[in-house]
């Protein structure tokens, strides 16, 4: 027996396990200890397809897809137990229901931290979520006693998933824990109300699990999608060899943010049947913390703002800053040109800093050219 575990959550195990669910576990920043606690039972290949560590940045990188940085909370621990249920899944190739639990957590260390310690655990199954959030307050546990409890809390988690009963356990003094369970039946609330960083929408309805790497993505408020936003999606397909999707923030630099009945009637039009993918965050730095080496399809002028001071906060060092996390990303830009003030614009107009320069490139006019834009369509002009 483990000495880690006392009886009744060795006989807990016993019990996930008997399920025979097919299981992968990720996890990063504590609560390893849970993987040993799993394994160290006759009979854990049942169940138990992966544990991954990707305890390094990079490393945790890699397993979602995406630049980051993650930071400790339920979106990051959400998106570990969505990658490992898909995982789990896949890698079994079982037409049973799989499962998926991830664990975020910033425990107890030699370096001074700015935040609480505390941990986000949660159980991705074919229904929704199981979440927990463990909040430590300072010099009450040790980094062992952290652990200890981020693995009951995984335990739990994954009892609560599996419908099992729990064996009683109160929490010790300094440490709270809030539980709640999330249906995944309409992921665009769940991203609304800040689970969820990415929700992708489709002719087969919300998925929260979304493919992460290579996207091409045309973004753009689509008020209201117009045929040369679907000819300018298929330019870039022809220019990347890949498939496009659309991209709408509910957030907006400029703007209020989107309401779900604007979201709604958004999502509601006819894209040529490709995707769209719907973020939180505004600003195309903030995007390529979500997509790795994701190519954005924008017009010029958008090219000219991604240079604009003005439109960063902190002005030029701020834009600086933007620019190098979007080379560190991976991401690309395709530039579209655009009628600005009657005059056809094109990339090779835009003044761009030498170091910035393999961020662009152009698509040609005898590729893509439709001088129409939304606002012109709203304001009444046909579309030509």
């Amino acid at each position: 027996m483990s000495p880690r575990l006392d009886p009744d959550l060795w006989q807990l195990v016993d019990e996930i396990l008997a399920r025979g669910v097919p299981l992968a576990v990720a996890v990063t920043g504590g609560g390893s200890e849970l993987v040993p606690a799993l394994l160290n039972h006759a009979g854990a290949s049942r169940s138990v397809v992966e544990a991954q560590v990707p305890y390094h940045a990079q490393a945790l990188r890699q397993y979602l897809g995406a630049p980051g940085p993650h930071p400790v909370n339920a979106a990051t621990a959400m998106e570990m137990a969505g990658c490992a249920w898909q995982r789990a899944a896949r890698l079994t190739g079982d037409a049973r229901p799989a499962r998926g639990l991830g664990i975020s957590a910033a425990l107890a260390t030699t370096r001074v931290r700015r935040g609480e310690d505390r941990a986000w655990v949660a159980a991705r199954g074919a229904t929704g979520y199981d979440i927990a959030a463990l909040r430590f307050e300072r010099d009450h546990h040790d980094r062992q006693a952290q652990e200890t409890a981020v693995v009951r809390a995984g335990l739990a988690v994954l009892a609560v998933a599996s419908q099992l009963a729990l064996p009683s356990w109160a929490p010790s003094d300094g440490l709270t824990i809030e539980s709640q369970t999330l249906s995944v039946h309409d992921p665009l609330a769940l991203l609304l109300a800040g689970y969820l960083r990415v929700v992708e929408c489709g002719p087969g309805g919300s998925g929260c699990e979304v493919e992460r790497r290579q996207r091409v993505l045309l973004c753009g408020s689509f008020n209201p999608v117009h045929r040369g936003h679907l000819l300018l999606a298929e330019a870039a397909e022809r220019l990347t060899g890949r498939a496009a999707a659309l991209e709408i923030s509910v957030a907006n630099v400029d703007k209020p943010p989107l309401t779900r009945a604007q979201l709604d009637a958004r999502l509601a039009q006819d894209t040529g049947g490709r995707p769209v993918l719907v973020t939180g965050v505004a600003t195309f730095a903030e995007k390529a913390r979500l997509f790795e080496a994701c190519v954005f399809v924008i017009g010029y002028d958008t090219a000219v703002r991604l240079f604009d001071p003005r439109y960063y906060p902190g002005g030029q060092p701020g834009c600086q800053q933007a620019l190098e996390e979007l080379t560190a990303a991976g991401a690309r830009f395709l530039v579209a040109g655009r009628q600005v003030d009657g005059v056809f614009r094109t990339l090779d107009e835009l003044a761009v800093p030498p170091a910035y320069r393999p961020l662009l490139m152009a698509i040609p006019a005898e590729v893509f050219r439709q001088d129409i834009s939304s606002s012109a369509i709203r304001a009444g002009q046909p579309e030509p």
